[in-house]
């Protein structure tokens, strides 16, 4: 299995060369039948040469930066955070206008990386932008208002996620148990293998014992579709040790009620 710093070498190698290179360099990185869902709710599709896209995003209209600032491994895939500049031709309102205006976009991918060093698969997380924005990065996706709509919205699951992270803190364990469907499934650390959560007492005992408990915080939510990427943090506390927190990246996805249907954690190691 390739090993995690190599992985996060690979992801900071296509993101040098995305800025550096020339397309056929970058496209080199990818396996020949690459997958994309960019943004996460649009659909899964393959990337092919990318050829288009590329010459899109280094226009001069656009002109793509990206710089990562935190990479977390969990078998083989890879959560990248990431910033985004895009630097427009239009001057821009501050003293800095002369150099034109310019838009940051944070967002998050999860790429999947195979033992010969190719990344196969990538699905963005990213925050939603102005209909401007959205033609200039998307121009063969139909915006966010062109498609129908869902059967939950953006503030219906965060405030999910929210009730589950609610519970959760305070004891709760019946109100909590309900944020999840009957089938859930969880996969914690990703890469240990995926496994029913059933009533969730194994996981919710080991987090809630006399003398132990597990916090859970969160302090960004990405919504794309039917899924949620989460920032979080864990804080254990022990009687007989300092408090121990720990950083993570959860992706959430929900039914059609709103309930949780499969909590994947990447831990920052």
């Amino acid at each position: 299995m390739i090993a995690p710093d190599e992985m996060r070498r690979l992801v900071r190698r296509h993101i040098e060369l995305w800025k550096t290179a020339t397309h056929a360099e970058w496209r080199a990185c990818f396996t020949p039948d690459y997958s994309i869902e960019d943004p996460v709710g649009t659909g899964a599709r393959p990337m092919g040469t990318y050829a288009e896209e590329w010459d899109n995003m280094h226009a001069a209209s656009l002109k793509l930066d990206m710089e990562v600032y935190r990479l977390t491994v969990g078998g083989h895939e890879i959560v990248a955070d990431l910033r985004g500049v895009t630097h427009l031709e239009e001057p821009g309102m501050g003293p800095d206008a002369i150099d034109g205006a310019r838009h940051a976009i944070s967002y998050t991918g999860i790429y999947t990386v195979e033992d010969d060093g190719l990344l196969s698969a990538n699905r963005t997380f990213a925050d939603p932008v102005s209909e401007d924005l959205w033609k200039a990065f998307y121009p063969t996706l139909p915006s966010p208002g062109e498609r129908p709509p869902l059967p939950r919205n953006e503030a219906q699951l965060k405030q999910a996620i929210e009730d589950h992270l609610f519970f959760w803190n305070v004891g709760s364990y019946g109100a909590w148990r309900r944020r999840f469907s009957n089938e859930a499934i969880v996969e914690d650390p990703v890469g240990s293998g995926v496994r029913n959560l059933g009533d969730g007492r194994a996981l919710w005992d080991r987090a809630h014992a006399e003398n132990t408990r597990v916090l859970l915080g969160c302090h960004r939510v990405i919504v794309c579709g039917m899924e949620a990427l989460a920032h979080t943090v864990h804080v254990s506390e022990a009687s007989d040790a300092p408090p121990h927190t720990s950083s993570n990246t959860e992706i959430f996805a929900f039914d059609e009620d709103g309930r949780i249907v499969s909590w994947r954690v990447f831990r920052d190691s």
